[in-house]
């Protein structure tokens, strides 16, 4: 492809005149807006001159290296933009054509601009205007034939590989495992992962001397970003609209661990819970609105503690069961409700429980185990002690 300096400062085509140094797109002498990102593709779409612009090529020249954001939506946004602005729907295209995973080509010829609004050859071509056109369509028209046959001849190829590699495959291993490869490439160790809402991308914690914290990375694939520096940061858990993360951070060299709360937007992080010396809040599950946090509190050194509920604003946390009785809670859809595990006499079984306070119920048995839980438990009414705005009520184990 040419440097941009080859070329005229402005070009028309169709009904639009396009002014290449001031960024300025104009269709039948009226200003159309248009971004910034949008108008780059347009740039290197008219100097490619009818020859194909790759995707690669356009993220290299939309975004510096080393940048942290999905290119595969960014360049649809910016192509889908520029559609907008040119009033070119991508299923009747005038102007743009889209190689499917490949690039983007100019479809019309355009006519190249001086300063003195006299349309000129490119600096260099030693032919005029239209034979040049006259030219360059009919290297567009061969190479468009070419490059669909090479594609075609490439598809039989690789079907034909594949053929073979599962006769070959078939003939020596009947159960060929599936090949598992690391999503980022980091040596140390990588807590449990939590996908975004939207599916793109995963946070997870990161042990390693010097390097540990939290951190998100793309699914697709690309540079991890470090989010926290702490060891003791682990289990991170996206809100519901993807915009902050709530994680448990150790304190005070162990004495305790609180929840805290990291916006996506400026990277502040802002505490949430308050626990005394001695205590750890940790298993944070957020709402489906998003505006409350249930999660576990016990003592250090224990394996079970309790349920609690706070909201993300702040307040007091509001305590749902007793006795080293509630983990691992998660959320009804309608938000009313949490289900959560409870160790009743050494067995771990499914309990709910307002999320607002109130008596804790066992989840219904299968209708072929014999009895319920309760009959089980001895006749117990409610072997989960069970609090009302911080009012404990019946047994606890």
């Amino acid at each position: 492809m040419a440097t941009s300096n080859s070329f005229p400062p402005c070009a028309r085509f169709d009904q639009f005149h396009v002014d290449l140094r001031s960024g300025v797109l104009q269709r039948s002498g009226s200003r159309v807006p248009v971004q910034s990102q949008p108008f780059q593709v347009l740039r290197l779409l008219l100097q490619a001159e009818g020859k194909v612009v790759t995707r690669e090529e356009l993220r290299k020249v939309l975004w510096p290296e080393d940048t942290f954001v999905d290119f595969e939506l960014g360049v649809n946004t910016a192509v889908k933009k520029l559609r907008q602005a040119l009033g070119d729907p991508a299923d009747h295209a005038k102007f743009i054509e889209t190689l499917p995973k490949i690039g983007y080509r100019f479809l019309l010829p355009i006519d190249w601009v001086a300063e003195d609004g006299q349309a000129r050859a490119k600096e260099g071509t030693g032919s005029s205007t239209a034979t040049a056109g006259t030219a360059e369509s009919l290297r567009t028209s061969v190479t468009k034939k070419k490059f669909w046959i090479v594609l075609a001849a490439a598809a039989l190829l690789l079907l034909c590989a594949a053929a073979l590699l599962r006769v070959l495959r078939g003939r020596t291993d009947q159960s060929a495992a599936l090949e598992v490869v690391p999503l980022v490439s980091m040596a140390g160790e990588q807590g449990p992962p939590a996908v975004s809402p939207d599916g793109s991308q995963v946070a997870f914690s990161y042990r390693e001397k010097g390097h540990s914290g939290i951190y998100i990375a793309l699914v697709g694939g690309g540079k991890p970003l470090q989010l926290t520096d702490n060891e003791a940061d682990s289990d991170p858990v996206w809100s519901p609209d993807g915009k902050a993360l709530i994680f448990p951070e150790g304190l005070e060299g162990g004495a305790k661990a609180r929840l805290d709360l990291l916006s996506l937007s400026d990277f502040a992080i802002r505490p949430l819970s308050a626990p005394l010396n001695q205590e750890f809040d940790c298993d944070p599950a957020v709402s489906p609105d998003g505006t409350t946090i249930a999660f576990v509190r016990g003592t250090m050194g224990a394996f079970h503690g309790d349920l609690f509920v706070l909201k993300v604003t702040g307040g007091d946390p509001i305590r749902l069961t007793y006795g080293n009785s509630g983990g691992d809670p998660a959320w009804t859809q309608d938000g009313k409700e949490i289900v959560f595990s409870a160790p009743i006499k050494g067995l771990r079984t499914l309990w709910r429980v307002p999320a607002s306070g109130g008596v804790p119920a066992d989840l219904p048995a299968p209708a072929e185990m014999p009895g319920t839980l309760r009959s089980r438990l001895e006749g117990t009414s409610s072997p989960i002690g069970f609090g009302n705005s911080g009012t404990q009520s019946g047994g606890s184990i």
